[in-house]
């Protein structure tokens, strides 16, 4: 991420998934850069990636959507597929080792100090939103 900055390397993400995945990509990506510490930036990044790559992998998904749009005193982060989806009954998918990556996902997101919330179930697709929160970020 470095010198290009958070917003160009996940439209870079982007572009490279588009290549990827046969899929329609309707994308809103707002200047986040210098928002977050290196260390957010790369959770962000990563999460975004995980996204991309469990849509790919699992999903046969016909259109994904990203959104990125910066608030005040936070940013929202929607990732959206209409792919295969998923059951989450009892937890399952968080709390298990390798659960579609989500694990990893749910955990950068408490780093990040992220209100975090997923929605999916068979045949209805995948969504994810995380709210950011720019204080906390800043100060610690």
């Amino acid at each position: 991420i470095g010198k290009i900055g958070l917003t160009k390397a996940i439209e870079h993400l982007l572009e490279l998934s588009k290549k990827a995945i046969p899929a329609e990509f309707d994308s809103t990506v707002e200047n986040i850069d210098n928002l977050l510490d290196e260390k957010g930036e790369l959770h962000i990044y990563r999460i975004l990636q995980e996204c991309l790559n469990n849509t790919s992998k699992y999903a046969d998904a016909t259109t994904i959507s990203l959104k990125i749009i910066k608030r005040t005193n936070h940013f929202i982060l929607e990732y959206s597929d209409n792919g295969s989806g998923f059951e989450m009954s009892k937890g399952k998918v968080l709390n298990e080792k390798g659960g579609l990556g989500l694990m990893d996902i749910r955990e950068r997101s408490n780093l990040l100090s992220a209100d975090f919330s997923i929605y999916s179930e068979p045949a209805k697709g995948f969504k994810l939103h995380l709210k950011i929160p720019l204080e906390r970020v800043k100060n610690g």
